[in-house]
Formats: C-alpha cells, sequence, structure tokens
C-alpha cells in the first residue's frame, strides 16, 4: 500500500507556490503544482489526489464554486484552504463549506507537518477500511503505524502482543 499524499496545490503566487511544493516534496507529498484555473480544471486535476491545498486569494477563480463542486464529485476529498491570518469570517465561511482544515498564512513549518500528518491519518484509515476489514492496523503515536494485512504479519503481531506486559527481554530476529 503506498503511504505517499498525493496533493494537488493551487497557489497563484510563483515563490509561495515553489516554497510550499518544496516543502510538501521534502515532507515525502507526490505533488501536483498547478497554475490557477478555473473550477472543472481543478475537480479534474484532484481525481486521484489525497489532498488539495487550495489559496483563497486566486484570480478569477470563484473559490466557494469549487469547493460547492469539490462536495459533489469528490466528498472525500480533504480539502484545506490557505487563508491570510487576519480574515476571521473566511474561517468561519470555510467551515460552512466542508473544508478539512485552514492554514493561516504565512504559516510555520511545523503547521503544515501536523495538517498533513492528520490528513495522511485520516486517508490510511479510509484506504484500510474500503480494502479489507482483516487489516490490522495499530498506531503507535506520532504519525506511525503498524499494519498487518498478510498472515505471517499478523502471526508476528498476534506474538508480539502475547508477551507485550512480560517485563522480560525478547529478541526477534528474521
Amino acid at each position: 500500500m503506498d503511504h505517499q499524499l498525493r496533493v494537488v496545490l493551487l497557489e497563484d503566487e510563483i515563490q509561495v507556490r515553489g516554497y510550499i511544493q518544496s516543502l510538501l516534496e521534502s515532507l515525502g507529498c507526490a505533488v501536483n503544482s498547478l497554475e490557477p484555473v478555473d473550477a472543472v480544471q481543478i475537480c479534474s486535476a484532484t481525481a486521484a489526489a489525497d489532498l488539495l491545498l487550495m489559496d483563497t486569494t486566486l484570480p478569477g477563480i470563484d473559490v466557494a464554486g469549487v469547493l460547492l463542486k469539490l462536495r459533489q464529485t469528490r466528498p472525500e476529498l480533504n480539502v484545506v484552504l490557505l487563508l491570510p491570518a487576519n480574515n476571521q469570517s473566511g474561517f468561519l465561511a470555510a467551515a460552512r463549506e466542508g473544508v478539512y482544515d485552514v492554514l493561516p498564512k504565512p504559516f510555520l513549518k511545523h503547521q503544515l507537518d501536523a495538517i498533513l500528518r492528520r490528513v495522511l491519518d485520516r486517508v490510511l484509515s479510509t484506504r484500510l477500511q474500503t480494502s479489507s476489514s482483516t487489516i490490522i492496523r495499530e498506531n503507535l503515536g506520532n504519525g506511525t503505524f503498524f499494519l498487518a494485512a498478510t498472515p505471517a504479519m499478523k502471526k508476528i503481531y498476534d506474538q508480539a502482543a502475547a508477551i507485550a506486559h512480560a517485563d522480560i527481554p525478547v529478541l526477534i530476529t528474521g
């Protein structure tokens, strides 16, 4: 299973877009960075995406219209809006439009990291629920998971669970 987030980035400022794209790529995301386009092209570009990271001040783009169209065609898509930090009404409007999260501009790298971890957790949970109910998934914290889908990995998990509460040294090989 692929654990890489597929991100569509919509930002009209070239330098800001380049910076955000390099941040996302350094965090292991596959990024499709777009020039400002229309709602139909945005919906098409997000067909295989896990996350749409979109500036709210794109010239010529009706952000509310794009969000409405995405809610109709891709309700499971995680949308994070880049919003000017002083735009309180924008935060409320985003919540009403079903946006997953809002990232105030300017933002710090750790804020983007936190959002990406939450989105990845949500995406992995959704993928696991739809792929198989027999997969073992344990959240180990800090965005780390133990996943077991094959019979061999499930056996290892069961063995580790059986001795997990014992206070003895254990060596696992293989």
